[in-house]
């Protein structure tokens, strides 16, 4: 009999790999399974599937070698479409605010609460703040990459405000990010948004610093 990840096709004395996309999870095979939608192989001889990240894939075909990722590290908000990852800049740019759109989760920006901030510190270091390279009419939330290896008993409050072209404030979300997930996942719907700007929550006026590796807003 063929082992599970191999099969034989009739009475063929020779057993084959189960080609990437597909799967054999037993022995004695005559055909390999393709892998169910959400779900991919990329070796071949394989006894199961792996699992895709939902947020950053879609679930829409079968035997899939690789996952049906969103294009331009788009995410689906655990939905059957994707959302694009909306392109911004630091404004003004200086090196806290940068590593938290830098795509490298390794890297970490620092943020100081304005009520401890030693004397002579530019109000700016308070917080991020963003420019967004063109106005996103429907945006669909955003996605938050909490410092590694960080106090995993540790949690911070952020605020989130989105403004218009003229920065008027559209809308403000709250997020409660901890440091066991390697991700949280937030809605915080809003249209005609061109700028950002993100710092402590006002409960969070206690906490010094707020660290965080990577940033990124989504929209329709």
């Amino acid at each position: 009999l063929c082992e599970a990840g191999s099969f034989s096709v009739g009475n063929a004395a020779s057993c084959s790999l189960c080609p990437a996309g597909t799967f054999s999870g037993s022995s004695g095979s005559g055909e390999c399974s393709k892998c169910p939608a959400g779900t991919y192989v990329s070796e071949s001889g394989a006894k199961g599937c792996h699992n895709c990240d939902l947020n950053f894939a879609l679930k829409r075909r079968i035997g899939m070698a690789h996952c049906d990722l969103c294009p331009d590290s788009g995410s689906t908000f655990g939905t059957d479409k994707c959302y694009r990852k909306i392109r911004m800049k630091c404004d003004p740019s200086f090196d806290e605010c940068e590593k938290t759109i830098d795509n490298d989760v390794n890297t970490y920006g620092v943020t100081i609460h304005i009520l401890h901030a030693p004397a002579g510190t530019q109000e700016y270091r308070s917080h991020w703040q963003y420019t967004l390279d063109q106005v996103a009419n429907k945006v669909k939330g955003f996605i938050v990459w909490p410092r590694k290896y960080y106090d995993v008993s540790s949690s911070r409050n952020l605020q989130i405000t989105l403004y218009d072209s003229y920065k008027q404030e559209l809308t403000r979300c709250y997020i409660h990010t901890d440091f066991v997930h390697p991700y949280s996942m937030h809605e915080c719907a809003a249209s005609n948004v061109k700028y950002m700007k993100i710092n402590h929550s006002y409960d969070e006026r206690n906490r010094r610093e707020v660290s965080l590796a990577e940033f990124a807003l989504y929209a329709g």
